[in-house]
């Protein structure tokens, strides 16, 4: 299922990313997930050698981040990891570039994940 909210508005600062418009995603089980206004992300935290390949400033991208993000607040990592792959596959990212990126999330995520709890 995919986002329902059809636009990503964002205000950078010297940290990251302020949401001007909450995202709305709807995932494959029927939860809808809320990102409201006001939110931070750091949109996708790709290594520098790996930004030819993956933009954090493609939107199928940077949305399916934004989600990722709001998630990792939350309890169950694996979990977000998963949506995060689905969000990038709803938006039309492919097979192998979704995979990469999941992958890229399950081996350096538990930082950041253990950060936010």
């Amino acid at each position: 299922m995919p986002f329902i909210t059809t636009s990503l508005r964002t205000e950078r600062d010297a940290t990251g990313w302020t949401l001007l418009n909450d995202v709305i995603y709807k995932a494959s089980d029927g939860t809808v997930i809320v990102i409201p206004t006001g939110s931070r992300t750091d949109l996708a935290s790709i290594p520098r050698h790996l930004r030819p390949w993956f933009s954090n400033m493609d939107y199928r991208i940077a949305v399916s981040a934004v989600l990722h993000d709001h998630l990792y607040n939350g309890d169950r990592r694996k979990h977000a990891d998963k949506l995060f792959l689905e969000a990038l596959r709803s938006q039309g990212v492919g097979r192998i570039k979704s995979k990469l990126m999941y992958l890229g999330v399950r081996a350096g995520g538990v930082k950041p994940f253990n950060k936010n709890k």
